[in-house]
């Protein structure tokens, strides 16, 4: 509490940042030869969608560990009645504040019978092994992420990848836990971050912003190597003189940096996270990876806190920028080309999914696709109780919560409108 109150102004400290790459990095899965037929239902090719949560069924021996993960019994069942999955996966809590949250984070790794890690399709979200069991305990709203990580997809020209998620309901040893979102992890792969295998030198990569790992000079926190898994002194080197060849340009505003990180990503990136108002934006949690022309671009994570929380650092105000700007995002506008293509994409996305109405149809889908399960969920976790260190605003049902979230993000929108010229 103390920490977080000298930090109001800072934005320090208190996202869901992930735990560092040993636990929530991996290869490629897809050579690994476990039969997964044992575990899945039917073929899923064709099942139709149908709307509403699906299902997942955890039993554990014990209590996830904040380090490390225990071996559970994992079902993952399609609103429809397709098995997903029927077998092993390893459970830990993840996040740092959200680790301690009533409703959890829950790290899933799926795992064969003597405990390897396998990788499966879920939910038709692809094939992968490592996953997230999001409990949104701090977002009352129930979509916070789920947008975030859409609209990056949808809104940018290249529909650059961010994480998918479905809404499940979760029975943990036998009780209701309430709705949660199965989410893909920030992991090298096929269907996820999709880079070529790294040569051995270091050109082919995917990083976090963390609190461990090679020092940068333009942004709170470190950059934790996430692939290659565990690097060699070599791909170390050849990874941090790539990265420190990109802040030494941005650091000066020279537009030769959008040589070595791509133009387009950076501003869909800056634009997501002020639109939304991410309290937690620009400081940790964001990734940046190697793309196929040789570019790095970045990949957002953890947006609970915005669209008008927590009440500091003026994010309950719709008409103000975040107050965390480090150098890395606060010298772009110092470059010719970010300004002019700024207020381009914004237009752009305006005319589109971030029209006041085509975002209302799309809160409203989701929402009406949640249907009974809000009510099952607040049932068990009154949105009343719901708190962060006091820091949110008081809200007496998920319908009053969605309306709060529109008509903030309706405001803001509109300030931007006006103001994207002058970032």
């Amino acid at each position: 509490m103390l920490l977080l109150l000298a930090c109001t102004s800072a934005n320090v400290g208190f996202g869901d940042s992930d735990r560092p790459a040993a636990d929530s990095a991996s290869d490629s899965h897809t050579s690994d030869t476990f039969d997964t037929a044992e575990h899945l239902g039917p073929d899923t090719a064709a099942v139709p969608e149908a709307s509403g949560p699906h299902s997942v069924t955890l039993d554990c021996p014990g209590s996830p560990p904040a380090d490390g993960k225990i071996t559970c019994d994992l079902q993952v069942v399609g609103n429809d009645g397709t098995v997903w999955w029927n077998g092993p996966a390893g459970i830990g809590l993840h996040g740092r504040s959200s680790s301690g949250f009533p409703k959890p984070q829950w790290a899933v790794e799926l795992r064969d019978d003597s405990g390897a890690q396998v990788s499966a399709d879920l939910l038709d979200m692809g094939s992968e092994a490592d996953w997230l069991l999001n409990g949104m305990w701090i977002d009352r709203a129930l979509l916070r992420n789920k947008i975030a990580y859409d609209l990056f997809r949808d809104l940018t020209a290249d529909h650059d990848w961010a994480p998918e998620s479905r809404y499940v309901e979760v029975t943990y040893n036998g009780s209701y836990y309430g709705l949660f979102a199965l989410v893909e992890r920030i992991d090298r792969d096929g269907g996820r971050v999709d880079i070529p295998e790294d040569d051995g030198t270091g050109s082919s990569f995917l990083v976090k912003a963390d609190e461990v790992g090679i020092v940068s000079s333009v942004q709170y926190g470190l950059w934790s190597v996430l692939y290659p898994t565990s690097p060699t002194a070599e791909q170390t080197a050849g990874i941090t003189a790539r990265i420190g060849q990109m802040e030494s340009l941005i650091a000066v505003g020279d537009d030769a940096v959008w040589d070595q990180l791509d133009l387009d990503s950076a501003v869909a990136f800056v634009l997501l996270e002020e639109g939304l108002k991410n309290n937690d934006g620009f400081f940790l949690s964001h990734h940046l990876y190697t793309r196929a022309d040789g570019k790095l671009g970045f990949v957002p994570w953890d947006l609970d806190l915005s669209c008008g929380q927590p009440s500091y650092n003026d994010n309950e105000n719709p008409r103000s920028w975040l107050a965390y700007r480090p150098t890395l995002v606060a010298q772009m506008p110092a470059t010719a080309q970010f300004s002019p293509r700024m207020e381009e994409m914004w237009a752009e996305w305006r005319a589109g999914d971030l029209a006041d109405d085509a975002l209302d149809a799309r809160i409203d889908g989701i929402v009406a696709d949640l249907g009974d399960s809000v009510d099952r969920n607040f049932e068990r976790w009154p949105i009343e109780d719901v708190d962060f260190y006091g820091y949110l605003y008081d809200v007496g049902s998920h319908e009053e919560e969605i309306h709060r979230v529109k008509t903030f993000l309706h405001a803001r929108f509109a300030w931007m409108d006006e103001e994207v010229g002058s970032y």
